[in-house]
């Protein structure tokens, strides 16, 4: 999961569990801890590339002392932490304690999540992520804003929301094929979802080098789509059901984005320079100083009257009045 960050070899199925008993127990008992949990794969997977461990976060710092002691080279990245172990990389994905086991069913079994977490953003417009659900507020133009994650008082069933978001049991072992089957069985299934011109731009290029990937779009090619069960309505009813927080953090982030849009408008550095006069007129750092003065000093007032249509002299007085006030006050 953190990449190739060693040129660590691949193994194939019989060395990789042996090796993947070995590291797992050498930190467990080198950390006093059984907070490193192994994943589960695919019953048909014959070689690895590297080794997958889900450790709780209270682990990271001694983690990492225990390998420098140890004399273990060790590269970390974000919330991995990458070794070799008998010359195969090693990813140590550090997870708050409470998401530890909904983590493990998050990583398992290849890019399940992936496959599933499109479905769950198509229909629900929340993104499915190894640290949980969040909303993603965005304004206009895509612009990232918020992020707001759905679930952070209790731990994460992760079985239990696949279910509820799409209508899938889930299964102890799975083969490739089983895999696809399982999440193709969806109620809510839809193959559009899945076309790589569907994708965002950045997460396209990851699809498209991931040979598994690859094969999950040929496999849906041989499969018809689906009709859609349940309208729009009944989902987001759904949805809102079991994430009773959603339709609040989406209020508060439409109001935010209505407040900032009226903000614009007010404190706009051209609607202001316009209403200066000429011998008052600013630019550059000295307009931004100004805005930060009236933002500041004198938010409400500029506010009110910015927006109105029926007041710009009232502003344009408003706001030559509040320079020759900013003036004798910084001079």
């Amino acid at each position: 999961m953190g990449g190739k960050l060693f040129n660590g070899r691949r193994v194939d199925r019989k060395e990789f569990l042996e090796l993947e008993e070995q590291v797992v127990k050498f930190l467990q008992s080198n950390l006093l801890s059984n907070k490193i949990l192994k994943l589960s794969h695919l019953s048909d997977k014959t070689s690895f590339g590297d080794i997958d461990l889900i450790v709780s976060n209270t682990l990271t710092e001694s983690c990492m002392s225990f390998l420098e002691r140890s004399g273990i080279a060790y590269k970390k990245n974000g919330d991995t932490l990458s070794f070799l172990w008998s010359g195969v990389q090693v990813d140590l994905i550090f997870v708050k304690p409470e998401l530890l086991n909904f983590s493990v069913k998050y990583f398992s079994h290849g890019d399940k999540s992936n496959l599933i977490g499109k479905l769950v953003k198509y229909y629900y417009g929340i993104t499915f992520s190894s640290l949980g659900p969040y909303y993603k507020f965005n304004f206009d133009n895509g612009v990232y804003v918020y992020k707001q994650f759905l679930e952070e008082d209790k731990e994460l069933d992760y079985d239990y929301l696949v279910f509820r978001l799409l209508g899938i049991l889930p299964r102890e072992v799975y083969t490739e094929e089983r895999l696809f089957e399982w999440i193709y069985s969806s109620p809510l299934f839809i193959k559009d979802v899945y076309a790589l011109d569907a994708i965002p731009y950045d997460k396209r290029r990851r699809d498209q080098e991931r040979p598994f990937y690859q094969r999950w779009l040929a496999w849906l090619d041989t499969k018809e789509d689906k009709d859609m069960v349940y309208d729009q309505e009944f989902v987001n009813n759904l949805r809102d059901k079991i994430f009773p927080k959603f339709k609040q953090y989406e209020k508060k982030h439409l109001e935010l984005k209505e407040r900032a849009d009226l903000e614009r408008l007010a404190f706009s550095g051209r609607k202001i320079s316009y209403a200066l006069k000429e011998d008052s007129k600013l630019e550059g750092k000295a307009l931004g100083d100004f805005i930060r003065y009236l933002k500041q000093n004198h938010y409400a007032e500029v506010l009110s009257l910015g927006v109105s249509m029926n007041h710009s002299m009232s502003y344009i007085v408003l706001i030559n009045n509040l320079y020759t006030l900013y003036s004798s006050e910084v001079s």
